[in-house]
């Protein structure tokens, strides 16, 4: 019988037609490799496919370095802002709220006195008489009243921590119907010392840089997160300053 066979090829399937019946199987060339091809002698890679994974993995190391090295940078503007903040003359006196009245407390972290709105602390030195209300010694107290008094009471605290640099320094308060006077002298300061606000600012500042970063390390090239990382950035250094502000004494 003189058969003719026609053999087509698809990418799914191979057909033959014998004697104008088709005959035909599907077939998958990698579940099926061709018999006729020695496939276990090593095959030539592409030099894509040799460099996609050292590309991937440099691509993930990338980002993780950057996060790293800005955060080491961070943590160690930190540690200058504490260093700095140890190294300010203080004298252990402090002026805390208590409910509606105002505490005064000593170098030994006892209470010296509890003083009525309104009174007044006069701090003698080398440079000169700072006087004002015991309220106005707190902790991030915002002066008030006219643009004169708020310039002498911000010109004051300059020279209120050079008195306790060069020491020593008399203060005199009425607390219980008299009048009472301390004397303080400049003593080296601990971390126990700093409040803890100066705390809070640089742990916050610290965080939001961080959060910052590690969205910019992940998208460098986008504008939104370059944005993101400079306002983060401006963050830090306005926490951290506010941290070396609160840090000194009597302010």
């Amino acid at each position: 019988m003189n058969a003719k066979a026609m053999l087509s090829f698809d990418k799914a399937a191979v057909t033959w037609k014998l004697a104008g019946v088709p005959v035909g199987f599907e077939f998958s060339p990698r579940a099926h490799p061709n018999p006729m091809i020695d496939t276990s002698a090593p095959q030539a890679k592409s030099p894509s496919q040799g460099l996609a994974r050292p590309n991937a993995v440099r691509g993930v190391r990338a980002p993780a370095s950057r996060i790293l090295l800005l955060g080491h940078v961070a943590a160690l503007l930190a540690l200058l802002v504490v260093w700095s903040a140890l190294q300010m003359p203080a004298a252990g006196l402090r002026v805390v709220p208590a409910r509606d009245q105002v505490a005064l407390i000593g170098p030994d972290r006892q209470v010296l006195a509890v003083l009525s709105p309104g009174a007044t602390i006069t701090l003698t030195g080398s440079r000169g008489v700072v006087t004002d209300r015991a309220e106005g010694f707190l902790q991030d107290y915002a002066p008030v009243g006219d643009p004169a008094a708020i310039a002498r009471w911000y010109a004051d605290r300059p020279r209120l921590t050079a008195m306790i640099a060069e020491g020593p320094v008399r203060a005199r308060y009425a607390a219980e119907g008299r009048v009472q006077t301390l004397s303080l002298s400049a003593r080296p300061r601990a971390l126990s010392d700093l409040s803890l606000d100066v705390w809070m600012l640089l742990g916050g500042g610290l965080a939001v840089f961080v959060v910052g970063v590690w969205i910019w390390a992940l998208r460098p090239r986008d504008w939104a997160p370059r944005m993101l990382a400079v306002a983060a950035f401006g963050i830090l250094v306005t926490a951290f300053s506010g941290a070396l502000f609160d840090a000194k004494e009597l302010t």
